[in-house]
């Protein structure tokens, strides 16, 4: 279980990440900028855009009843250095994932909690547990035209290399253990009990940084829209994620 303080640690190490990223993504803007820009009239070097889809993922650790998170949803935007180098900063919600272990089920993950002496005591098993997983990327991409004698440069394929960070917020329900007076033995008391201080709920966070791999198709409507699917590998080394989004953009 994660105490107070490990919580406040784990919120400062994802804000201090964030800077990170955003610092490092201001900079490529920067020298992005100070290039000379080609003289193509079909370039236009910033854009935003929004799609949704949905996501694959496994973990479902043994679980009695698991509901995989299916939706996802990605924001993104960039500033082209050329009509074929990008810098690309992408925000993913990869929705909620809830998970429900029965009495008895050996698969069920223990925990563990610091009492009033400092010792570590059995917390218990976990009955229900529901996660929630956030992800900043920023990423260099590669685009180039597809068939441009037949669709005239509408059409583009898009190459995404990068790092990633991720939050994922736990919230889980224990059944807790307790010392039955006289006994050595540990007791599982039914949930919702309330002993020595335990407990019976808990929240915990945990942050991962990994690469970010992405491949996907555009096409513009107008010079100023463009409508997209894009696939998104993030290869977080507790839970890889592979996600599928179609959206809409804007360049400007």
């Amino acid at each position: 279980m994660m105490n107070h303080s490990s919580q406040s640690l784990s919120r400062y190490t994802f804000n201090v990440l964030l800077t990170t990223l955003s610092l490092f993504f201001m900079h490529g803007l920067a020298n992005a900028s100070a290039m000379d820009l080609p003289t193509d009239p079909r370039f236009i070097n910033r854009y935003i855009g929004l799609g949704y889809g949905f996501q694959i993922r496994g973990g479902c650790d043994g679980a009695d009843v698991c509901e995989p998170g299916r939706d996802a949803l990605k924001l993104f935007g960039g500033y082209r250095a050329t009509p074929s180098l990008a810098t690309e900063i992408s925000y993913f919600y990869l929705g909620r994932q809830d998970k429900t272990w029965a009495t008895g089920n050996p698969n069920s993950p223990t925990g563990t909690y610091i009492d009033e002496n400092n010792q570590s005591v059995p917390l218990g098993t976990v009955s229900f547990e529901s996660a929630k997983t956030h992800v900043l990327a920023v990423s260099a991409v590669l685009e180039s035209e597809l068939f441009p004698h037949i669709f005239h440069g509408r059409m583009m394929q898009h190459l995404r290399l990068g790092l990633a960070v991720s939050q994922m917020k736990k919230y889980q329900t224990w059944r807790l253990t307790t010392k039955d007076p006289g006994s050595t033995a540990d007791t599982e008391v039914i949930e919702g009990a309330v002993a020595d201080g335990q407990p019976e709920k808990t929240v915990t966070t945990k942050n991962r940084v990994f690469p970010h791999l992405g491949v996907g198709l555009s096409y513009g409507l107008t010079p100023h829209l463009r409508i997209f699917g894009s696939s998104d590998v993030l290869l977080n080394p507790d839970k890889a994620f592979l996600t599928l989004t179609f959206g809409a953009g804007g360049e400007f």
